[in-house]
């Protein structure tokens, strides 16, 4: 759906069709998780994932429709010290692309 927007929309193409070959709206969207985010580890992803999530803040402008995008933040909980490191690994990497993440301690998770 969004190639076929983004086609029409930057390059004027008309009468796309979109197939569907499961039930309509079968994805992620179908389910009550749906999360638009940039926090992955390697600097490819985060910037394609930041870029998308960057076009999600105007999509109900340019459709004219509330598409409820709501940004809020995300918790990734370490319940070991592997666990805290893969965190800090990712964080620092998402930082290094200029994506917002910070590691939290548990008195700052309770805070919040």
């Amino acid at each position: 759906l969004a190639t076929a927007y983004y086609l029409a929309k930057n390059h004027k193409v008309g009468r796309i069709a979109v197939l569907e070959k499961g039930y309509l709206g079968g994805g992620n969207t179908a389910r009550n998780t749906t999360i638009v985010r940039s926090n992955y580890l390697w600097d490819e992803a985060a910037f394609i994932y930041e870029h998308a999530m960057k076009l999600w803040e105007g999509l109900t402008e340019d459709l004219n429709f509330n598409v409820m995008f709501s940004q809020r933040g995300v918790f990734n909980l370490g319940h070991t010290l592997q666990d805290m490191r893969d965190i800090e690994r990712r964080v620092n990497a998402n930082r290094l692309q200029g994506i917002d993440a910070q590691v939290l301690n548990a008195a700052e998770v309770q805070e919040k």
